[in-house]
């Protein structure tokens, strides 16, 4: 397009996908768990909320980082806005981060917002750790005639969220091109 947007239409999952993929990725805990206790690990590291449900039983220090605020009250609107089906599925998503928020000995989070709501929520130790992008740190000398350009890099599904990206992108007044890197 003119506006150097190209939008692609991905079809939603259908409840059958949905409850596949649950089915999965409790089938996928159980494994990990299993391959844990072979292993007998000194620290787990987990990141996503169903995968986590039965490693984080075990009896090893865990670290969980929360990778989207998905499952947040805050994100509640938002999240049903996107995807009518959270209507239903918001509330089984929080539980589980919750749970899993709660039997980890640490959870770092990516801001001092999501900190506090953890926090309140009776869930210690919380840690963030920024995942943005500090501007002072990329400052560097550039050519007037070279364009702006924000760059994504990573894969084309769901859980990454380009589709944000481009939504926001749409939204601001800039003369900027935005460019994907990836597969999917």
């Amino acid at each position: 397009t003119d506006e150097g947007i190209r939008l692609i239409g991905i079809p939603r999952p259908t409840v059958d996908d949905v409850v596949n993929g649950l089915f999965t990725k409790l089938v996928f805990s159980k494994r990990v768990a299993t391959a844990l206790n072979e292993q007998a690990p000194d620290v787990m590291y987990l990141r996503e909320r169903v995968t986590a449900v039965i490693p984080v039983r075990l009896p090893y220090p865990t670290i969980y980082t929360v990778i989207s605020p998905d499952a947040c009250d805050f994100f509640f609107r938002h999240s049903v806005s996107h995807h009518p089906g959270n209507l239903i599925l918001f509330p089984y998503k929080r539980t589980i981060e919750e749970y899993v928020c709660t039997r980890a000995d640490q959870t770092i989070v990516m801001n001092q917002g999501m900190r506090k709501y953890f926090e309140q929520k009776g869930i210690n130790p919380v840690r963030v750790v920024s995942i943005a992008i500090d501007d002072a740190r990329f400052d560097r000398q550039r050519d007037d005639a070279e364009e702006d350009r924000i760059v994504y890099v990573g894969r084309f599904d769901y859980n990454k969220r380009p589709d944000w990206l481009l939504e926001a992108f749409a939204d601001l007044d800039i003369e900027t091109e935005l460019h994907f890197i990836g597969k999917g």
